[in-house]
């Protein structure tokens, strides 16, 4: 009669050191590998959402002065603009174009029923640091966070 010889190999305590050790090894470098392309997709986004911003920012230039005042509304918004926007938002797959002024008013919302005009920007503390920089002239980009609905999301 023959000895099945496939749990053998078990029964040294080296083995079990060797083949957990491999396991630990090729988990590591897997979540190396995870790490560093959510790195390299987060930084390639944020590139994205700057230039898209800075797009945005140079169609809406015209009415500026209109915007800051705060005498536009989507409903005012020439077609061609608001056109613009929506098909920035579909193509790009944006959840909202929203324009804020300096001290955290929303002066311009695609979608109003996300983000009202006239009232203040929900997230003013936690993209203030991006936002500062817009200020300043610089295309920006907050960090990546995760909504309360699971989404992860980020701004430009």
């Amino acid at each position: 009669m023959r000895k099945n010889r496939t749990i053998y190999i078990f029964k040294n305590s080296w083995m079990i050191l060797a083949v957990v050790l491999l396991v630990a090894i090729f988990l590591a470098i897997n979540w190396y590998y995870y790490r560093r392309t959510r790195f390299s997709l987060d930084r390639e986004l944020s590139i994205r959402l700057q230039s898209l911003a800075s797009l945005v920012s140079s169609t809406i230039a015209p009415w500026e002065d209109e915007l800051a005042a705060g005498g536009i509304f989507p409903e005012e918004i020439p077609d061609s603009v608001s056109t613009f926007l929506r098909d920035m938002s579909r193509e790009y797959s944006l959840s909202n174009i929203t324009l804020v002024r300096e001290d955290g008013q929303i002066l311009l919302s695609l979608y109003p029923e996300l983000l009202s005009p006239g009232d203040i920007y929900p997230l003013w503390r936690m993209d203030h640091r991006a936002i500062i920089k817009a200020l300043q002239g610089a295309p920006a980009a907050t960090m990546l966070y995760r909504s309360p609905g699971g989404d992860y999301l980020k701004a430009g």
